[in-house]
């Protein structure tokens, strides 16, 4: 036979073989019910996994499931084995069959990632409540993290230091606008409001004020390379206003963002990356290239075991 027909088939039969390794089963059993963890991308000594969180119940126009894990997951898989994850309740998964805390939330990731023999070194990306879920696995399972990138996380403190915004700024201050930034906000503080008089009900099956107490248990991890990436937009100008809303928009804005920056405090290698999806200084820029990007960073510092770029 022809050494280049010979050539090529060789590397027809490898390239078959490493995309079936790479994929993993689209629904995984956990006894009783199934989530989705679906991989793509080559195998290679790090693996990627998007979490996808829960949302507050505002309505299907602002509080629906909609994320970047298909988008981050297209631009990374090219080049590494990257793998979507929805948690029980959420994304296509089965609904959750009770009430979990996170660190159940956690252990549930470990079994779906032993299940379908994950066996190199994750690197967590979340969003939102799934944060918790993440610090909590990384505190259990710290040898199979290389790193975490936290997407407008859930913060500890955001509940009080959201309520405190809400106290001193009453809605009743917001003039009519957007029925969807509208929603939002009324949202957001009926949650805080039930949390702090502990009547938050479970989002997806996810008892946050539960996820809450387990965290403050966590203790440093070190030098792992973790990125919090904070959307520094507001709600109002999102939805194209402007005057006395928007200024209402970002105050609360920047309260979010404090809270968010506490989470550096995880680590000793971490750092914040602020970004305005509204483009302000002319360079356009979504949130899932944002994520990308800090993905990227997170996993070269985990393979040449070096700080990443800006951090403190």
């Amino acid at each position: 036979m022809n050494r280049r027909l010979v050539k090529l088939a060789l590397t027809l039969v490898t390239l078959s073989w490493a995309t079936s390794l790479a994929q993993a089963p689209a629904m995984v059993d956990l006894g009783g019910y199934k989530v989705n963890f679906t991989c793509e991308g080559p195998v290679t000594p790090l693996t990627v996994v998007v979490i996808r969180s829960p949302v507050l119940p505002v309505g299907a126009a602002v509080g629906d499931d909609t994320h970047f894990q298909a988008s981050v997951g297209a631009d990374l898989a090219e080049s590494v084995r990257t793998c979507a994850y929805d948690p029980p309740g959420t994304g296509e998964s089965d609904p959750a069959p009770r009430v979990a805390t996170a660190a159940e939330r956690a252990e549930e990731l470990h079994r779906v990632l032993v299940k379908v023999r994950v066996r190199s070194r994750v690197v967590l990306v979340t969003d939102r409540f799934s944060s918790q879920l993440a610090r909590l696995f990384t505190s259990r399972h710290r040898s199979d993290v290389a790193g975490l990138v936290l997407v407008d996380p859930w913060q500890e403190d955001t509940a009080a230091a959201v309520s405190d915004f809400f106290r001193r700024r009453p809605l009743s201050r917001v003039r009519t606008g957007d029925p969807n930034a509208v929603a939002a906000l009324n949202a957001l503080s009926a949650f805080v409001r039930a949390y702090e008089t502990g009547r938050a009900t479970a989002l997806s099956g996810l008892d946050v004020v539960a996820g809450d107490r387990e965290v403050r248990s966590v203790r440093s991890f070190g030098a792992l390379p973790v990125v919090v990436v904070t959307s520094v937009f507001d709600v109002f100008s999102a939805a194209g206003e402007t005057g006395g809303n928007v200024t209402y928009g970002r105050e609360l804005a920047n309260v979010l963002r404090t809270q968010q920056g506490k989470l550096r405090g995880v680590s000793t290698n971490a750092r914040q990356m602020l970004f305005d999806p509204l483009d302000p200084g002319g360079t356009a820029i979504s949130e899932s290239e944002v994520v990308v990007e800090a993905v990227r960073a997170v996993l070269n510092a985990a393979a040449r075991g070096r700080s990443l770029p800006g951090t403190r």
